[in-house]
């Protein structure tokens, strides 16, 4: 099956010069739009994509630049705290949230109950004042670093009662690319800030633009193999910000030139060095989609129904000259003479041109109140052409019912069709463009939706507003799908693509919804996160008002977003302002809880969850308690109401001893109290809310470690630190165990956890600022850890005088990729003590331990202490795929059980027995294999085990004291030695075997 992904391609960077660490390529690369379509290199294991450095480029290190903005709601940055209150005292009332830019730190949208404006809604000169003033306040939130001159005024908008007032960022003079901040006003009130503005900006100005710019582009990418075909001429200096997944990574002084290429089609925007015309950045700008059209046409695509459409605004050659018809396809002439026409797919709003050779035309007599039909269903490239021209007026037709004052859709749009490539299509920012047909798939030219579609990116383009909006590729592939099934009432877009009635995209499932940020990935399945956003809400407003009314206002909404949005997840907050009513959103608005529903379905509206409860607690009769707090949930909507909460629990030893609790409401917290458990005993536990409109949330919000834990018992600290000061300076080493050469290497720091938002690790530490973990800081790579690397943080020794019950208890925030490729593993005196989990999926593993809070961990070490001593160490071990943002570790303590003591001869604690043997010989370790404190059951044959099957069932061959049957136990668990050996001959083989599996799999697979 040939798979296509047509539509607006993500911004897909290569950057150099600005960090030391160089990218893999193992990861390959990948055709974006099939064979033949635009080429786009990325890194094809992981989302969002990286780049890599094109063949024959230079060879300095590769950055990849972000193409899916990261945020986070209302959780202020440190280094913003500040600012945040600053703007908080100066709004006077409370209720405002915030999106948080994750690399930049600066709040992209903030919205709240409103700020008085007087004036600023009829009055475009108050707005401006307004604006400008707010902004000079408050720059340290909106542009840190930045001054007030920076910001040139470039739109001030009336449309649908939101005044919207934008401005452009600048640096001594110099253009900041991507840099903007804007203001909305509703019923003279200031209901949003936005802001997309560069902090700190730093570049040498530069006065002129340096010779031979387009040669040096055109070189460059003639070095990656594409074929120039044009190059600009380069623009004025301006300002580059190079901003990755981890943060911003420094700002370059460059020119850009603007370079079409050919086999495969492209269009690059060249960013070379101001001075020196070094490269430094490249992005692809071409836009991908589907389209069809017809004089007499199928009405979605060849084999469908068809239909005679009017020819509208077709100009047709006479003899003597040219008619254009009207709306109605009515072609008016002097007399009443039989006229000579020539038929063309040419207009005033369209030009078909045809690839594949001449353009199609029929000549035909038509007479005094005759007609005269266009067919040519059995010819693909007259039908394409006919098809095309028919829908792009359609499309356009459409768009002007909730974007009447779009001039663009007055204007001529190049449509090309029947181009030499096949199954894809594409929207450059000026034309449309269309593929042949092939055995796989249909020419696109002749596929209602996907020209549609390919419009869609078109009206999105040319909506926004300079200064407020972006145009994000994964939100206009959302879009312009939605925009396709709005037209054709359809949620089944490109129906045909693959001669079936089969859709190309559902954005509307049977079998669950895309939500952000789990369905984040290849640019298409990004997208529909917020086509099944619209598309629910459309369904909720026709419920609510009727089909006529709730799709007019869905599109209404559809439009503000296309105007404001910067991406997916802020195009939340501009439905909200666009549905408002009177200038305050911390009241809802007319349709808040249709659009929170829809909206909250697809992951883009946040609920705030808490969870308290004790981590390590002395036995209680009374059990232990655990609580709920949940917030942003609105009470004047019917389905915005908790159902029920759940308290799901079982014993981390025997897991088949559990239950589930009704949690019951107390005030604004949910509470339940877990069960009594004995000393020694660790209790997992969950939650799961349901609302009243079906969202369902389960905390924690890991599906490779799905619960939280809460240790039983009295504890005696060994040792303990919160990492406050130094650990590499108190006995804590940091290294590598082994390393490719060529890639990553020891990226341990201590620290703030400062950089690494986007790849899912804290932002603060669990308590006071520091923590240890991989690769903190800003300055150091991207937030992730080391590809095809070993490399390790190790404590002190520790010791743990005659204690038989001695545990690890600490907090972590851990990301890492599913245990069948990356491995983080926690040692203790060099044996296996706990590893992420490993899905056993084969290629298709991507169960990933990704913690989104800090989480409470307690680690059994008694069976790994020699000599009386402990020492931990926690490892990460990568493969050369995908990366993530590895341990990061605080408030680490070695405990023990206090009553646990061995050679008292008192069985106590986790003890299964005590023989008083440490009396007798002194001997604490001897004595504490006697003293066994049980892991059975976790799949490790540990040293008093005969076997370990990972579960605790009998009669299985491996029983629940994992002795195997008919073994001398030698009491108290003890096992013959030659199981033992047997058992650790067999280990050491399947870690070889796994070893070279893991070699194969590095070389072979593609992940995302």
């Amino acid at each position: 099956m040939v798979q296509e992904v047509f539509g607006a391609q993500p911004a897909v960077w290569d950057t150099y010069s600005v960090t030391e660490r160089a990218f893999s390529t193992t990861r390959g690369v990948r055709c974006l739009a099939t064979c033949g379509a635009a080429v786009v290199l990325l890194f094809a294991a992981s989302a969002p994509a990286r780049a890599v450095r094109p063949t024959g480029t230079a060879t300095r290190a590769v950055v990849p630049m972000r193409t899916v903005r990261r945020i986070a709601w209302d959780r202020v940055p440190v280094m913003r705290k500040a600012a945040w209150s600053h703007f908080v005292s100066d709004a006077g009332e409370p209720g405002w949230r915030a999106l948080w830019d994750r690399a930049t730190r600066v709040p992209v949208r903030i919205f709240g109950p409103g700020i008085d404006a007087p004036g600023t809604v009829a009055e475009a000169t108050t707005a401006a004042r307004f604006s400008r003033e707010f902004l000079a306040r408050h720059l340290d939130l909106l542009a840190p670093g930045a001054a007030a001159a920076d910001f040139s005024l470039v739109t001030n908008d009336l449309s649908d009662g939101v005044r919207t007032v934008g401005f452009l960022q600048y640096h001594h003079g110099l253009r900041v690319i991507g840099g903007q901040v804007s203001f909305r006003f509703k019923a003279d009130r200031l209901v949003v800030i936005a802001s997309e503005a560069l902090p700190d900006v730093r570049a040498t100005p530069v006065a002129r633009t340096p010779a031979g710019c387009p040669g040096r582009a055109s070189t460059w990418l003639r070095a990656a193999n594409l074929h120039v075909t044009r190059a600009s001429a380069a623009s004025p200096p301006m300002i580059l910000p190079v901003v990755t997944d981890a943060g911003v990574a420094g700002y370059r002084t460059v020119v850009g030139v603007n370079v079409s290429t050919a086999s495969p089609i492209g269009r690059w925007q060249v960013y070379l060095d101001a001075q020196s015309r070094e490269p430094v950045a490249r992005i692809q700008t071409l836009r991908y989609g589907t389209a069809a059209i017809y004089y007499n046409a199928p009405i979605r695509y060849p084999g469908s129904s068809r239909n005679d459409f009017p020819a509208t605004k077709a100009t047709i050659d006479l003899g003597d000259g040219q008619l254009t018809t009207d709306a109605a396809g009515i072609l008016t002439w002097d007399g009443t003479d039989t006229v000579d026409v020539d038929l063309k797919t040419v207009g005033p709003l369209v030009a078909v041109a045809n690839a594949a050779g001449d353009p199609a035309s029929l000549k035909t007599l038509i007479p005094d109140n005759g007609s005269a039909v266009w067919q040519a269903a059995t010819d693909s490239n007259v039908d394409a052409q006919l098809a095309t021209f028919i829908h792009v007026q359609i499309g356009k037709d459409y768009a002007r019912r909730f974007a009447p004052d779009l001039a663009w859709l007055d204007t001529q749009i190049v449509a090309n069709v029947n181009l030499s490539q096949t199954c894809n299509a594409f929207f450059d920012g000026e034309s449309l463009n269309f593929f042949a047909a092939s055995d796989d798939c249909q020419n696109t030219g002749r596929i209602a939706d996907v020209v549609y579609h390919e419009l869609g990116h078109g009206v999105h383009a040319n909506s926004i507003l300079e200064g407020v909006g972006v145009f994000d590729g994964a939100l206009s592939e959302g879009l312009s799908d939605y925009f396709a099934a709005d037209i054709t009432k359809d949620p089944g877009m490109g129906r045909g693509f693959f001669f079936s009635n089969e859709p190309l995209r559902q954005i509307d499932p049977e079998d669950g919804e895309h939500r952000w940020p789990e369905d984040i990935g290849e640019i298409h399945t990004t997208g529909m996160i917020i086509s099944g956003a619209l598309w629910d809400l459309r369904k909720l407003l026709i419920a609510k008002y009727g089909e006529e009314q709730g799709i007019v206002l869905t599109d209404s909404l559809l439009h503000a977003i296309m105007q404001r949005a910067a991406d997916i997840p802020t195009s939340y907050v501009e439905a909200l302002v666009a549905d408002d009513d009177d200038g305050d959103l911390a009241n809802g608005s007319p349709d808040v809880c249709e659009i929170d529903q829809a909206f909250g379905d697809h992951g883009l509206r946040d609920l705030g969850t808490d969870v308290s409860a004790p981590s390590v607690a002395a036995p209680n009769p009374d059990g232990f308690p655990v609580a709920l707090t949940v917030s942003g949930l609105r009470e004047e909507c019917p389905g915005d109401t908790i159902s029920g909460v759940t308290l799901s629990w079982n014993l981390r030893r025997n897991p088949d001893q559990g239950g589930t609790i009704n949690m019951t409401a107390s005030g604004d917290s949910y509470m339940a109290n877990l069960p009594p458990a004995p000393e020694g005993t660790v209790l997992r536990y969950r939650i799961d809310l349901s609302l009243e409109g079906g969202g369902h949330f389960v905390l924690p919000e890991n599906p490779a470690d799905p619960s939280y834990e809460l240790f039983v018992g009295e504890v005696k600290t060994l040792y303990c630190t919160d990492f406050e000061e130094d650990p590499f300076a108190a006995g804590w080493t940091h290294g590598l165990a082994s390393q490719d050469m060529t890639m990553g290497g020891d990226d341990w720091k201590w620290g703030a956890p400062v950089a690494s938002a986007a790849s899912g690790d804290p932002s603060a530490a669990r308590s006071g600022t520091s923590v240890i973990g991989n690769d903190l800081s800003v300055g150091d790579m991207d937030g992730f850890y080391q590809p095809n690397v070993i490399n390790f943080a190790q404590s002190p020794v520790d010791d743990v005088d005659s204690y038989s019950d001695v545990r690890l208890q600490y907090w972590r925030w851990l990301n890492v990729e599913d245990g069948y490729y990356d491995h983080a593993t926690i040692y203790a005196n060099g044996e296996k003590a706990w590893e992420n989990a490993n899905s056993m999926q084969g290629d298709s593993s991507s169960t990933h331990h990704r913690d989104h809070e800090w989480r409470f961990h307690d680690v059994p070490l008694s069976t790994h202490i020699k000599d009386g001593t402990v020492q931990v160490k926690y490892e990460i071990a990568s493969d050369g795929g995908l990366e993530l943002g590895g341990w990061t570790i605080d408030d680490f303590c070695i405990v023990a059980v206090p009553s646990s003591i061995c050679g008292d001869g008192q069985v106590s604690g986790a003890e299964e027995c005590d023989d008083g043997s440490a009396n007798s010989n002194g001997n604490a370790d001897a004595c504490r294999k006697n003293c066994r404190v049980a892991t059975c059951g976790d799949q490790v044959v540990d040293s008093d085990e005969s076997c370990d099957d990972g579960n605790l069932i009998e009669d299985d061959g491996c029983s629940n004291e994992c002795v195997a049957p008919g073994a001398d136990s030698g009491g108290c668990g003890c096992q013959t030695p030659g199981a033992r050996e047997h058992d650790h001959r067999g280990r050491k083989a399947a870690l070889v075997l796994f070893a070279l599996a893991a070699t194969v799999v590095i070389v072979r697979r593609r992940r995302a």
